[in-house]
């Protein structure tokens, strides 16, 4: 797909944009850098942007599959936002392709099919979605507003398809009626020329007329170039609207010649001091303002995490009562505080944004059911600005969990918007209120 040129955003990515690493760390670097900014742009709203610095990320990670999926997915969102939806298509199709299992792209795919009208598309993508996240509210909403408008299209199809049928049949109709009037028509002329003695039936054929003559003056313009609006400026043929600077413009307006970059300065900038602690080493020319805090949104989202509990109905499970109903809680988090996980708060001309990003989050749990212990994994594939409440999770159980039980977990557990994993996406949600109310100002 062609994204938008990056000449559009001046200087202000130019350093990131123009980059070729060429060592691991360098493209590492490089690539967490592409993407703080680019969440940044979408939290600002700026879709242009964001997807320039979403091209440049999957040139990157193109040997990456996985990561290269949520790229596609996420450049397809700021798509959808531009209007740009035949685009944001590919590109979720590319995410899909790229990643089978990956739930958010196929939302993605969804929405962009939608936006299109394509309606059969829609309801095919969001059940794709839906079958590998049962409990996605937001997925199951499209998917039934998707259905309800692929029925309302086809019943379109066929009351248009009717009255363009009623149509050429009236057309028809219309024409052979034409017609006859015109061989009556033809014949009583025929019958009143041959009545008239003398006289044969003879065609007609008007001359045509002569171009008129070209005059054209010295200057070679011609008469008829004087109505378009031309005009003759230092000896040339131009447009009537055409105007000359005169000197004392020229000197309002100055030298707009364009200058080639002092290549001794580019070294110099290039070789610049490191940046403060807590500030992006590649915010050398000051564009926004950011700080760091990564170990405070580390330690708190664990905690967030850990508090998650949801208490199983009353008479759900074997020996529960009113009084005892077994409680799924959380036994431990992982990829969090030991994660490559990172949060900061950017001030962008005035405006406060916050940016964090953690992947593969694994929330650890257990439930006591009977004399049963059994345990399971409900992992979180990415919290960043991107997901507005809508998260891609996978759930499992551990082995030695009893096969009876298993149809208990994966209704409470899993496929109960409101059970175990409804809170833990609610303990998300929560969490970055915290962050945004914490870091308001």
């Amino acid at each position: 797909m062609s994204a938008p040129s990056s000449s559009m955003f001046g200087n202000i990515h130019n350093d990131v944009l123009s980059a070729k690493p060429e060592s691991v760390e360098d493209k590492a670097r490089l690539l967490e850098e592409l993407k703080r900014r680019a969440k940044l742009a979408i939290t600002s709203k700026n879709y242009p942007e964001a997807a320039v610095l979403y091209t440049k990320t999957i040139e990157i990670t193109s040997d990456n599959k996985a990561e290269s999926a949520i790229l596609h997915s996420n450049r397809s969102l700021c798509l959808i936002f531009q209007g740009k939806f035949a685009e944001a298509k590919e590109d979720a199709e590319s995410a899909v392709k790229l990643d089978p299992s990956y739930v958010k792209g196929y939302f993605r795919l969804g929405s962009a099919c939608t936006k299109l009208c394509e309606y059969s598309g829609a309801v095919q993508a969001f059940q794709s979605g839906l079958d590998l996240d049962t409990g996605n509210k937001a997925m199951l909403k499209e998917l039934n507003k998707a259905k309800k408008s692929l029925v309302e299209q086809e019943e379109a199809a066929k009351v248009a398809a009717a009255a363009a049928a009623e149509q050429a049949k009236n057309d028809d109709t219309t024409a052979a009626a034409t017609k006859e009037k015109e061989r009556s028509a033809s014949s009583m002329i025929q019958k009143k020329t041959s009545s008239v003695p003398g006289t044969t039936a003879t065609k007609t054929e008007k001359n045509s007329g002569n171009a008129a003559d070209v005059v054209t003056n010295d200057a070679g313009i011609k008469k008829s170039d004087v109505i378009r609006g031309y005009k003759i400026v230092n000896g040339k043929k131009t447009s009537f609207f055409h105007h000359e600077q005169t000197e004392e413009e020229k000197a309002l307006i100055g030298d707009i010649t364009p200058k080639l970059i002092d290549a001794n300065a580019a070294v110099a900038s290039s070789n610049a001091a490191p940046a403060e602690k807590g500030v992006s080493a590649w915010n050398t020319a000051g564009t926004w303002e950011e700080k760091d805090v990564t170990a405070w949104a580390k330690e708190t989202l664990e905690k967030a995490l850990l508090s998650a509990e949801y208490t199983l109905p009353p008479g759900s499970a074997p020996d529960s009562s009113n009084n005892e109903c077994p409680k799924v809680h959380v036994t431990k988090v992982k990829n969090v505080s030991s994660g490559n996980g990172h949060a900061s708060v950017a001030t962008v001309r005035g405006k406060r944004r916050h940016i964090f990003e953690f992947t593969n989050v694994e929330v650890h749990w257990e439930v006591e059911l009977g004399e049963n212990t059994c345990s399971g994994i409900v992992k979180i594939v990415d919290i960043d600005g991107t997901c507005d409440g809508e998260y891609d999770v996978e759930y499992s159980v551990n082995n030695d969990t009893p096969l009876d039980a298993r149809h208990l977990l994966q209704r409470f557990v899993k496929g109960d918007p409101d059970g175990f994993v409804g809170i833990v996406k609610k303990a998300v949600d929560d969490w970055i209120d915290l962050f945004r109310d914490t870091y308001a100002a």
